[in-house]
């Protein structure tokens, strides 16, 4: 995945179409600078851009017969020993044709590119759920249960990108991960549950009477109105309304059992004394 510069197409496209703005009346050296900027640019576009490797083979000859034409005449009209040539009315129409022809499968070409707007979603920042999904939940996640933020991180990207039940796989993931480290932390390191399920993290934190009950509350709803369902394979999360709830609701029994884990103590750091 590539992120896209719409303004480069824009100011490409318009240094690209200095061809097409050529007139018989100009002089040569204004001609001979059009000719470079428009170089510039289909070289730019066609052979260096994020698109190269999408362009087709006719795309890339049309652009490669406007560059050495284009090529011949700024080597001609530039001025040299005192020698200065101009181009004939005729050989400035058959370049603005062989451009024009060009600009046409190129705009074809753009066409057919899948290229996607990612669309906000609730309000939620598009480029901090792409690029670092962990800033929607608590600091203290990185330093107490770092394992937890790449499902947080790709579950954000799912939002994003709409695909709303590999994001409830995702945050359900993040979840349990914390629980782990809350049981851990609440029944002071005691030996975690045979069975890796969150069903039966909860039943024996509950039996222990271990952990903030409000907070086993809230996880045992998350389990059963959220969790349960999506783990049957008939099940889906429908909607993003529904995908962006549930990731309310891991957020907040995150940051419930976050403020009960506590933070790893720092590695002791060996002092050398001199001998």
């Amino acid at each position: 995945m590539q992120q896209v510069d719409p303004a480069f197409m824009f100011e490409n496209g318009d240094a690209a179409r200095a061809i097409r703005r050529i007139s018989h009346q100009q002089g040569d050296i204004e001609i001979w600078l059009a000719l470079h900027m428009s170089v510039r640019a289909i070289k730019s576009c066609v052979y260096e851009s994020i698109y190269q490797d999408h362009f087709r083979t006719p795309l890339k000859k049309a652009a490669k017969h406007v560059i050495e034409i284009s090529e011949s005449y700024i080597e001609r009209i530039y001025p040299k020993e005192g020698k200065k040539f101009t181009l004939e009315d005729w050989e400035v129409d058959h370049l603005k044709n062989v451009y024009s022809k060009f600009e046409t499968i190129l705009i074809s070409e753009l066409q057919s590119l899948s290229i996607y707007l990612v669309t906000r979603k609730s309000g939620l920042d598009i480029s901090s759920m792409v690029d670092s999904g962990k800033v929607f939940f608590s600091k203290d996640l990185e330093i107490k249960v770092p394992s937890a933020t790449p499902d947080l991180e790709q579950a954000m990207r799912c939002i994003a990108f709409e695909l709303p039940t590999a994001a409830g796989f995702h945050l359900h993931r993040a979840n349990e991960a914390v629980l782990r480290v809350y049981w851990d932390s609440v029944t002071d390191g005691a030996t975690r549950p045979s069975k890796n399920n969150m069903g039966v993290y909860l039943s024996e934190l509950e039996k222990k009477d271990k952990g903030n009950k409000s907070v086993r509350a809230h996880l045992q709803s998350i389990k059963d109105f959220h969790r349960n369902p999506l783990m049957h394979p008939d099940q889906s999360l429908d909607s993003l309304d529904e995908a962006i709830d549930l990731m309310a609701a891991v957020r907040c029994a995150i940051g419930y059992m976050l403020k009960e884990i506590s933070a790893p103590t720092p590695p002791l750091l060996e002092v050398l004394t001199p001998e």
